[in-house]
């Protein structure tokens, strides 16, 4: 059975890595460790570092010195974080990692990176009416596809990790990024929606080349949104939700079927990071859950990935767990916030409710973000997965 913590290099560095590992393995009874080696912009605090309690993190990062050669002549270039010290920061910490017996899982944010965002902002999401969402890159832009296989491929050749974690390889919801929101003025959740619909000139591209003339479709979602934006929407706009059947009827159809182009952009993107992780050997694919259908703000295809994908990260909430699991081929791993339960007791008791209703693992949230007695919690229950 999985038992994975993450965590953030800096956390192990600073520390030191046998003294992290030794938590880690000996203390929780953890068998793998998933890093992070490209990740967005936070602010951290870590209870139990010795160099830093408050971190503020860069905009978008590699936590590793990438192989220069894989991105000559493409328009992205990655930004190295301040951290990386050298070229075998990372690589130093992997290869404890394994010989430590421990599982070593690469932890992989995609299209999440405000910093790639402002420098590219011709390769950034773009809604209706033209704003740029500096904090997520298009996944239907061929130079961001480009960029994100030529990471994997990076990481996979630099690190040869035994799992790989897919994060944000997708289209992103309205608001994902935004930094301390001024947002006064009511917007429904519909026009949120409309919002979140990537509809830059490559979007349309590839949505004109589905038999829709998405040109007159991104003017009308245009026009339909500026008439409503500027008006105080009624309560029962702003309560209404964002059905299927809404979306069907949405623009004479035509809504859907941009999602539909939308939705094979996003998947066929998964799809092909999935078979060029597959080509390095028999690595273990995670990704966020799924869900039972097409996901029409992230573009993906539950049905074309559920195959693919080894691991789903789901809530520790029991009663959903036989439902998700039925549904469901991929394995079903508990993403565990120790902080979010009172005490250990109701932690393991949660933990093997999950467990006995059909999850395959458990993911710890993370280990540089948790106090250091949470850990002994962790080791206390370890005989649920060992």
């Amino acid at each position: 059975m999985k038992a994975s913590i993450s965590t953030y290099p800096w956390d192990l560095a600073d520390e030191g890595i046998d003294r992290a590992l030794d938590n880690i393995q000996d203390r929780a009874g953890l068998t793998d460790v998933s890093l992070a080696m490209s990740y967005h912009v936070s602010t951290y605090f870590l209870p139990h570092n010795p160099v830093r309690q408050l971190y503020y993190g860069e905009d978008g990062m590699l936590l590793f010195e990438p192989d220069a050669s894989r991105y000559v002549g493409m328009t992205i270039e990655p930004r190295v974080s301040e951290v990386v010290d050298g070229s075998d920061y990372l690589y130093s910490q992997t290869e404890r990692i394994k010989e430590r017996g421990l599982g070593l899982t690469a932890w992989v944010v995609y299209a999440y990176n405000h910093h790639l965002g402002r420098k590219y902002p011709d390769c950034a999401k773009q809604d209706a009416l033209g704003n740029r969402y500096l904090s997520q890159l298009s996944v239907s832009h061929p130079d961001v596809r480009a960029y994100f296989l030529a990471l994997t491929e990076d990481i996979l050749n630099r690190c040869e990790p035994d799992a790989i974690v897919l994060e944000s390889l997708g289209f992103r919801d309205f608001d994902y990024g935004f930094v301390n929101q001024k947002i006064n003025s009511k917007i429904t959740p519909w026009c949120r929606f409309l919002m979140a619909l990537c509809m830059s000139d490559q979007s349309i591209e590839a949505a004109s080349s589905a038999d829709l003339d998405a040109e007159a479709f991104r003017a009308d979602v245009a026009e339909y949104l500026r008439a409503t934006l500027r008006q105080i929407p009624t309560n029962d706009a702003m309560t209404e939700p964002v059905t299927s059947e809404r979306i069907a009827n949405a623009f004479d159809g035509r809504l859907e079927q941009f999602i539909e182009s939308r939705i094979e952009v996003a998947t066929s993107l998964m799809e092909e990071t999935i078979s060029l992780v597959k080509s390095h050997g028999d690595i273990e694919i995670l990704t966020t859950h799924l869900g039972n259908g097409p996901d029409p703000i992230a573009g993906l295809s539950a049905r074309r990935l559920e195959s693919l994908v080894d691991y789903q990260y789901v809530p520790p909430v029991p009663e959903a767990v036989p439902t998700q699991a039925a549904a469901n081929d991929a394995g079903l791993l508990l993403n565990i916030d120790p902080a979010a339960f009172d005490d250990k007791r109701e932690l393991e008791s949660t933990v093997a409710a999950c467990l006995d209703s059909g999850a395959d693992g458990v993911s710890i949230y993370n280990y540089g973000l948790i106090h250091e007695e949470y850990l002994d919690w962790i080791g206390e229950m370890k005989h649920l997965w060992q």
